[in-house]
């Protein structure tokens, strides 16, 4: 059976290389400059392009961000015409499995609300519903945001879940207490326990979960 500490560290070191990962495989395509900054804003790393061609390689990148959608590019994309960057950057972003969102405002027929003909509009909306059913999101800026994060944090949530049934799976000390403080965790260490297992609802302090931390210690709820 592995080593728990060393499953840990294991485990640790790949959450941060995959969110490494996750921040650095953002492409942004289009005008970009209000997307810019909420990315800088969240922490999220990426590349910023005015627009697609052939030679950009999507194998880099796991999320497509389009900010800027003409109604030339919305009809094209929808019929999966390649006659534009957008279209093609969509159709390939698709084929490939990429995660492709287009920013909901930067639709220019949006632009017209006030004006535009109902039938041309519900004509436009209908193929904004079209290209969603191939895969592409069309969200607001901060749903962008809040969705890539949220990959990231399903990263971790996974390896955590797995962390835990390991755990599981070898025999753990029995802590039943509803509050669990450091000095709890620091005695059982002591006496070579790194794997805990507590109430359903037992309360852990924070200076508790910095112990955990520290100490590579297996924790897990009944």
């Amino acid at each position: 059976m592995e080593d728990i500490s060393a499953l840990v560290d294991r485990i640790a070191e790949e959450v941060l290389k995959r969110i490494e990962n996750c921040s650095a495989k953002v492409l942004l395509i289009g005008q970009g400059e209000s997307l810019k900054g909420e990315l800088d804003k969240a922490g999220i790393l990426y590349d910023h392009y005015s627009g697609y061609s052939d030679e950009l390689d999507l194998d880099n990148y796991e999320h497509i961000i389009i900010d800027g959608m003409s109604n030339y590019h919305l009809v094209t994309s929808a019929l999966l015409v390649p006659g534009t960057d957008i279209s093609k950057l969509i159709l390939k972003g698709r084929l490939t499995g990429k995660k492709v969102y287009v920013e909901k405002s930067s639709l220019e027929y949006k632009k017209y609300e006030v004006t535009i003909d109902k039938g041309l509009k519900e004509k436009f909306e209908f193929y904004e519903k079209t290209i969603a059913g191939y895969g592409v999101q069309f969200f607001n800026t901060q749903d962008i945001i809040k969705v890539i994060i949220g990959s990231c944090e399903n990263i971790i949530a996974v390896d955590e879940r797995n962390l835990e049934k390991k755990c599981r799976e070898e025999e753990c000390f029995l802590l039943d207490k509803k509050l669990i403080t450091e000095q709890d965790l620091r005695k059982l260490v002591q006496k070579g326990h790194r794997k805990i297992r507590i109430g359903n609802k037992s309360i852990i302090t924070p200076l508790a979960k910095d112990y955990i931390k520290i100490n590579n210690i297996c924790l897990f709820k009944e």
